[in-house]
């Protein structure tokens, strides 16, 4: 839905008090689902589910009113499969923990599913403004993997190790930010949408960031998710799951980066992939070692990839 929002706002922006209004509504039921999350199967899924019922409406009743009545139309299209999401979270709460997730995954795939296969829509797209939205949301992403660091080294940085680790972590994820960031990855793709025939740009965009950017998320949260026990015991090794977050979150990031440019046409995606299974290579190492051994190896390629685009980098290929 954050997603959801970046077109809403692309479309209806929040200038008058009508509209801004409404978007703060919207914005206090995301933060209410936010701070359930950690029990959203639990005790929190009701209000999970019924905040992000308002969301979906807050949504749909906004969207209405965009003055480019293409978009207006096209929104009335999606709705229903908005609403059939927020059906699905409510019986997920009916389920229970026992049972909820099924429901939950079945309304993943009706939204994964339903953007991925959009084809020609009439949603009005500024595409600089999209561009730029969806990069804050990769920004936040990358801030939250740093919290985690800073949490995992909380009172210990006068361990060298921990302080080892620490620096290791933030060389890891600057080249995260490097490679989405700095090679022109975004910039190029701002262009690509621009150059697309106008019927093709809903599309491109929707695939583009809409789906790929759910691989760069993923990727970020798991690294999130175990970053603070690397951090915090960087000298043991790691659990097998522990290990397999670390090395599977950097290879889906990379995937999701990949996807990105095989969508747009703006760069190769050789490198990207060959780095993402290299990381998968590499969850033997933080079993058989330690957590710091396999993140510096990963930081170690990753700066490498980051390297070789910056060396590497070109303007967008042309379209055939």
């Amino acid at each position: 839905m954050y997603d959801g929002f970046a077109w809403l706002a692309n479309n209806v922006p929040p200038v008058t008090t009508a509209t801004r209004l409404p978007m703060l509504l919207a914005m206090t039921c995301l933060l209410t689902m936010a701070s359930v999350v950690p029990d959203v199967f639990g005790a929190g899924a009701w209000l999970f589910a019924v905040a992000y019922l308002v969301v979906v409406s807050v949504h749909a009743v906004q969207f209405s009113r965009s003055s480019q009545g293409e978009s207006a139309q096209a929104i009335r299209r999606m709705c229903p499969v908005n609403y059939a999401v927020a059906a699905l979270l409510l019986l997920a709460a009916g389920l229970g923990h026992r049972w909820g997730w099924l429901s939950w995954i079945v309304a993943v795939l009706v939204l994964v599913s339903t953007v991925a296969g959009r084809r020609n829509t009439t949603f009005a797209l500024w595409s600089e403004h999209f561009a730029e939205r969806h990069g804050l949301l990769i920004i936040i992403a990358l801030g939250e993997t740093i919290i985690a660091v800073g949490a995992g080294a909380q009172g210990q940085l006068t361990h060298l190790a921990v302080a080892s680790c620490a620096a290791l972590a933030m060389v890891f994820i600057s080249a995260l930010w490097w490679i989405y960031f700095a090679v022109g990855d975004d910039i190029r793709a701002v262009r690509a949408i621009e150059d697309a025939a106008p019927q093709r740009r809903t599309p491109l965009a929707s695939r583009a960031y809409s789906c790929a950017h759910l691989l760069h998320v993923a990727g970020l949260i798991l690294l999130a998710a175990c970053m603070h026990t690397v951090i915090r015991s960087p000298t043991l090794p790691l659990d097998t799951a522990l290990a397999v977050s670390l090395s599977a979150g950097v290879a889906i990031s990379l995937l999701g980066q990949a996807a990105f440019r095989a969508i747009l046409w703006i760069g190769p995606t050789a490198a990207h992939l060959t780095v993402a299974l290299l990381s998968v290579a590499l969850v033997p190492v933080g079993v058989l070692t330690s957590g710091m051994v396999q993140l510096g190896v990963i930081a170690v390629a990753l700066v490498s990839l980051a390297a070789v685009l910056q060396l590497k980098r070109l303007p967008r290929p042309a379209r055939e």
